[in-house]
């Protein structure tokens, strides 16, 4: 994960950030990012966009995909609605529709982001795949497995989701590159309830939590 010394200061000049953000950054603050080495960062965002451009179809969906990005970087909360605020043109509507209902498909995406993580930290001495499972509270019964049933973070039963996450590391750097969120029977014994929530037809498939 990056830790900025500013919100948005290595993202000043670029257009799909607000300007009114940093009229107060420091030119010391930036010269610090840039020693730690995040010189040119902007432009190897949009670089990585750029090749992940056909995975998402069409432009104005690669648009939506650059404000989301964008959003995750300067927004200090990390909701549509706090991201539309600090993305120039952005809208946050059209930032729900991109992440819920936009027709692109998230396997491909994160079959990219794996086989770009293995050429910066697989093949090494130190490298490994690590795989833990974490739950998280929701409220609510809309959301892809969201159920009562143990959460580990909590360390008790509550109403939330479970998920098994897939993490690459060298034994220095590490990136997530793989998430499946577990469905209990109540929800594979429903297949409408899934359909509905978006899950594929191939993954509405009942397993148990441990072998």
């Amino acid at each position: 994960m990056l830790a900025f010394c500013s919100s948005c200061a290595i993202f000043r000049n670029h257009k799909f950030f607000r300007r009114s953000k940093c009229e107060n950054i420091k030119t010391k603050e930036t010269a610090h990012c840039n020693s730690l080495g995040f010189d040119g960062i902007t432009e190897r965002i949009f670089s990585t966009i750029d090749r992940f451009a056909p995975l998402f179809r069409k432009a104005s969906v690669v648009e939506k995909a650059k404000h989301y990005l964008c959003g995750l970087f300067q927004a200090d909360n990390k909701n549509m609605e706090r991201m539309a605020e600090v993305v120039e043109g952005a809208d946050s509507q059209q930032l729900h529709h991109f992440n819920g209902n936009s027709p692109w498909r998230a396997r491909p995406v994160c079959d990219q982001v794996a086989r770009e993580a293995n050429v910066l930290l697989g093949g090494q001495q130190n490298s490994c795949l690590l795989l833990d499972e974490s739950g998280f509270v929701k409220k609510g019964e809309n959301s892809v497995g969201v159920a009562r049933q143990w959460l580990g973070r909590i360390g008790k039963v509550d109403n939330g989701q479970v998920g098994v996450f897939a993490t690459l590391s060298n034994g220095i750097n590490h990136t997530f590159i793989d998430v499946q969120f577990y469905l209990p029977k109540r929800w594979t014994d429903n297949p409408e309830r899934c359909k509905k929530a978006g899950v594929p037809h191939e993954e509405i498939v009942f397993y148990t939590p441990t072998p």
